[in-house]
């Protein structure tokens, strides 16, 4: 459906000021908190954005992914020392993942560490220690060390700066599959290499995600270089036409002047019709090749650009010229080429600004700088210019309720209530969301309805998906049913009106995704499921209408995973088996078809393990056992094809379950080799650990598997279960399995 976003510009005075402030994350032990409370004072006191994370929920999914979100963001990670920080698996953890993003880290004394284990990475740095410490010159005062702190953390703070935001650039790249959208563009690009070219000596190294978003940008851009020359021949031919118009224009007697001048304007009014019509033409189109169709659309602003120049300041053709590049800014954001559909757009409302001057009480004029801000504000919250984007919705929404009153202006008004609302949506003011969905979904519903009118339609059935998903987030789970109900009805009249129009049937897909996520939440797995099967009719239809078209078979990947998780929810086995398999076949078509190296290869590992432990609730241990040594094996081939680095993070899991199954069946060798691999790609996971030491059992190796077993009592794991806990589960199991040792009983005492 329509994606209307934005952020709204800080409030606060000293807004921008805390902005440009280095950021740290403070990676702490529970028992520290009094001191990590003082520490986060003390340095957002000296100008320091400080994120600590408070929040007492389970360690769970959720709980980590938002961590991770801290740690990419922060500049710098203080690690609190003390004797319960270093010896917690969850520190460890936050430790681990700043150091695969390469993030500076100023380790500080809490409480006296010597005689334990410091974090390796942590050990090998300079302390700033908040206690008495004679034989390093710490007297203990904790204003002098918090200045020392402060001075550290904003030592090459420019460059570490942009090692962040970079990095939350790749990052998001990546998650995205690695959109060419969100490559570096421009003077962006040129900064990010020089910015990387001038790392300071101390500094942490870019990352492979740093290097290859710069590296793959330049690339798209020596690309985009060449595109650009498609065409030109016939742009060419049409801007030499206009030239000669103009030429005319200045060299003609004045007898002859109005009847060029009328003869110029119905060619600049053609040309903007031509422009308007390949616009519209190319924007959805699957199945052409992209690069062309980008450089038809680059020639088509070429040709606005000379309607402009021939036009000067005369407000027809100016007119004819914004029209031409509102739609142009569409289509070209619509291809995936948001910096040319930035420019685009910022031209569309630099040209209505000049007629807004020219005639500041033309309505028609003040419409059209509406439709310009809309299309620029979401073009910059794209790119991640989020209060450049606020700040054109708000003007938008201004302008349009100053126009007069008509079935125009209430249509703008709804669209730009629309934004604002999402913008507070994604500031997390669910309320204020709520009020502008709540207002504009009046205003759409107020205007007259012929039943002809797909546009309101379709935007009621989107602001109804919107209000449902407030509901949700505020646990309001009837009124999140009785929104996504009611949007999926409309969406299914809409969709039924054209089959073909491939917008309309994947706005069908997302409100049958969205009522059977709440439906499952609900409990109501029958219902979810029946939604599911409907979105992957739909996705399936998508794809086959054009098998080559990548966004459409990620997402008949998506919709294959979310029915067979909820199936294995359910204890329905071979449909989730079904499910996973075909859903896995896709994920090595992407994997193996990414742009870019390593693209892909976290869904394939996903669903490889997915797939596995289907097919043991199907089939039996033996089964997974066979499919999960395959899989290892098939994840090594894609990731080497793919020339892809750092791969350790989606092999290590596979390899666990391998060793796993292959312990339920009693081939403990194999077993072995598999989890000692694991491990050695992820040597400070705990939960890797546990097939290590069952498999060290079986294969006699008792005293090292007692070793590892007893090293990590009381360890936590981000799964929220204990070491000792997972460690009975794990026994219950084998012994369900036929297999028992000794070893078992002794260490279940011992955690006792």
């Amino acid at each position: 459906m329509r994606k209307m976003t934005a952020q709204p510009t800080p409030s606060a005075p000293d807004a921008a000021q805390k902005k440009d402030a280095a950021s740290v994350f403070i990676s702490y032990s529970r028992k520290d908190l009094a001191f990590v409370d003082r520490l986060q004072t003390a340095l957002e006191t000296r100008g320091i954005n400080a994120a600590v994370d408070r929040e007492a929920i389970a360690k769970g999914e959720e709980w980590w992914t938002r961590i991770r979100q801290l740690i990419e963001e922060a500049d710098t990670i203080v690690f609190v020392l003390s004797p319960d920080s270093v010896a917690s698996a969850v520190c460890q953890d936050e430790v681990d993942y700043a150091e695969t993003l390469n993030k500076r880290f100023v380790p500080v004394v809490a409480r006296d560490v010597a005689g334990f284990d410091v974090p390796a990475q942590l050990s090998k740095l300079n302390y700033i220690h908040f206690i008495t410490m004679p034989a390093v010159g710490a007297t203990g005062d904790f204003d002098t060390a918090a200045d020392e702190l402060a001075e550290a953390i904003s030592t090459d703070i420019g460059w570490i700066r942009e090692h962040t935001r970079i990095g939350v650039l790749a990052g998001r790249w990546i998650a995205r599959d690695r959109n060419a959208a969100l490559l570096l563009r421009g003077g962006e690009l040129q900064a990010a290499e020089s910015w990387i070219a001038s790392q300071p000596a101390k500094a942490p190294a870019p990352t492979a995600a740093h290097q290859v978003l710069i590296g793959e940008s330049r690339k798209a851009a020596a690309r985009r270089q060449r595109n650009w020359l498609a065409g030109a021949l016939a742009a060419v031919l049409i801007a030499s036409s206009l030239a000669v118009w103009s030429e005319i224009n200045r060299r003609i007697a004045v007898a002859e002047r109005n009847r060029v001048e009328r003869v110029l304007e119905r060619t600049t009014e053609a040309t903007k019709q031509l422009v308007i019509d390949i616009a519209n033409r190319y924007a959805p189109r699957r199945g052409i090749p992209r690069d062309m169709i980008v450089a038809i659309l680059s020639q088509a602003r070429k040709l606005v650009a000379e309607l402009e120049s021939v036009g000067e300041k005369r407000p027809t053709l100016l007119l004819n010229g914004g029209l031409a590049l509102a739609e142009l800014s569409a289509a070209m954001r619509a291809q995936g080429e948001d910096q040319a559909a930035l420019e685009t757009a910022e031209a569309t409302v630099a040209v209505f600004r000049k007629l807004r001057a020219v005639a500041p009480a033309d309505p028609g004029w003040q419409s059209g700088l509406v439709v310009g801000l809309d299309r620029l504000g979401d073009i910059r919250f794209d790119l991640g210019q989020h209060d450049a984007a606020r700040t054109a919705y708000d003007e938008g929404l201004e302008i349009a309720r100053s126009l007069p009153a008509s079935v125009a202006r209430d249509r703008q008004i709804a669209s730009a209530l629309e934004n604002v609302g999402h913008s507070d949506e994604a500031a997390g003011q669910l309320d204020a969301a709520k009020v502008n969905y709540m207002t504009a979904l009046e205003t759409w519903q107020a205007l007259p309805d012929d039943g002809s009118d797909v546009e309101r339609l379709r935007a009621i059935a989107a602001t109804l998906e919107r209000i449902g998903d407030i509901a949700s987030k505020t646990g309001d789970i009837d009124a999140a049913l009785s929104a996504y109900r009611d949007s999926l009805a409309r969406t299914e009249t809409l969709a039924a009106q054209d089959e073909n129009n491939t917008d309309w049937q994947q706005d069908l897909g997302t409100a049958h995704q969205k009522l059977g996520d709440m439906l499952l939440q609900t409990g109501d797995g029958a219902g979810a499921l029946a939604q599911y099967e409907a979105h992957l009719k739909i996705a399936t239809r998508l794809h086959e209408s054009d098998s080559a078209w990548r966004p459409w078979r990620r997402a008949l990947m998506i919709a294959g995973e979310r029915l067979g998780n909820a199936a294995y929810t359910l204890g329905q086995g071979q449909r989730a088996l079904t499910a996973f398999e075909s859903a896995l076949e896709h994920a090595r078509v992407l994997a193996g078809t990414a742009t870019v190296a390593g693209g892909g290869l976290d869904d394939l590992s996903r669903l490889m393990r997915s797939t596995t432990l289907a097919a043991a609730s199907v089939n039996g241990n033996g089964d997974a056992a066979k499919r999960a040594q395959q899989m290892v094996g098939a994840f090594r081939d894609i990731a080497v094809a793919s020339g892809a680095e750092n791969i350790a993070a989606y092999e290590a899991p596979l390899l666990s379950d391998a060793a796993w199954f292959q312990l339920l069946t009693g081939a403990f060798d194999l077993a072995l080799a598999s989890a000692r691999n694991a491990a050695a790609l992820a040597p400070d996971a705990v939960l890797y650990q546990s097939n290590l030491a069952h498999a060290l059992m079986f294969t006699g190796a008792v005293d090292d598997a007692r070793n590892i077993y007893l090293a990590h009592k009381d360890a936590e794991t981000i799964g929220g279960m204990n070491w000792q806990a997972y460690i009975a589960s794990d026994f219950s199991a084998l012994r369900e399995a036929g297999y028992m040792h000794p070893l078992m009983a002794e260490i279940e005492a011992a955690f006792r």
